[in-house]
């Protein structure tokens, strides 16, 4: 009985460890882009933000910058109670470049709790002059 009983004490441990582990590395806000690489102007970029719920969490702000580009948006977030995906589709005529996306989340004061960036290069073009695979 007294093995069967370290062993559930055991395993309780092993995965308390577990789970600790993979909750701190959650990220607070993730952020992915398409394409990330294409060789022709895009006619849309699909950003997908994810946002831990936090009860200061009040605005989701993200930003893409290139060269000859740039576009922001902003959305009001509703703290711990907020949905974690948002799904935002920006619709426009990129040019070539490479493009420098933020997703960040302020508290009610404006202040920057979390803030990730991604990257996508449109028009890629190798050192040969072909495109990127």
């Amino acid at each position: 009985m007294r093995v069967v009983q370290a062993s559930i004490v055991a395993t309780g441990l092993v995965l308390w460890a577990l789970l600790s582990a993979w909750s701190a590395d959650v990220k607070p806000v993730r952020l992915t882009v398409a394409p990330r690489l294409t060789v022709q102007p895009t006619d849309a970029f699909h950003l997908t933000v994810v946002v831990e719920p936090d009860d200061a969490n009040r605005t989701l702000q993200v930003m893409g910058i290139s060269d000859n580009y740039s576009r922001a948006s902003s959305q009001s977030l509703d703290g711990a109670s907020e949905r974690r995906v948002h799904e935002i589709w920006w619709n426009a005529r990129a040019p070539c470049g490479l493009y420098t996306f933020t997703a960040r989340v302020l508290d009610q004061s404006g202040h920057i709790l979390n803030q990730v960036n991604d990257r996508a290069n449109i028009c890629a073009v190798d050192t040969d002059g072909g495109a990127d695979r």
